[in-house]
C-alpha cells in the first residue's frame, strides 16, 4: 500500500515537472542502466536459471535474456525517448465561442494506462520512460 501511494505521488511530481528536468531524469536512468549492467546481467542470469528449473521454453528464455547488447538498446530507447518533443502543455486548438468565452484543447498527462507485457524486460524501461 505505501509503495502504491509513493508511486501516485511521485507521478503528481513528475506531471507538474518542466520538461528539461523529464528529461534529465530520462538520461540519468539510461546512464544508470549503463553503469550497472554488469549487475543487471548478474540478476538476470539467476532469473535464467530459475527458469530453466521451472521448464521455461528456449523461446521464452530467450526474450527474458538480457545481453550488453540489449541492454545497451534498452538505454538507447530511453535516451530516444528524451529526445522527442514533449506534447505537454501543448494547445492544439483554441477558439471563441459565441459568447466570447476562449475554449481549447490542452495535452496534459494521463500517465501509463496499460501494458502488454510479453516477459520482455525492455518493457519495463519502456513503461517506466513514458
Amino acid at each position: 500500500m505505501q509503495l502504491g501511494q509513493q508511486a501516485k505521488d511521485s507521478a503528481q511530481q513528475l506531471a507538474l515537472m518542466p520538461t528539461n528536468r523529464k528529461n534529465e531524469l530520462l538520461i540519468q536512468m539510461a546512464k544508470t542502466i549503463k553503469k550497472n549492467q554488469q549487475a543487471i546481467i548478474e540478476a538476470n542470469h539467476k532469473d535464467l536459471e530459475k527458469a530453466v528449473e521451472n521448464n521455461i521454453s528456449e523461446t521464452m528464455q530467450d526474450r527474458l535474456q538480457l545481453t550488453p547488447e540489449r541492454i545497451n538498446a534498452m538505454a538507447a530507447e530511453i535516451e530516444k525517448i528524451a529526445s522527442l518533443d514533449d506534447p505537454i502543455g501543448k494547445v492544439d486548438e483554441m477558439w471563441t465561442n459565441t459568447d466570447g468565452l476562449r475554449i481549447g484543447k490542452k495535452r496534459v498527462p494521463l500517465g501509463v494506462i496499460g501494458i502488454i507485457y510479453e516477459s520482455r524486460p525492455n518493457v519495463t524501461t519502456d513503461a517506466a520512460s513514458l
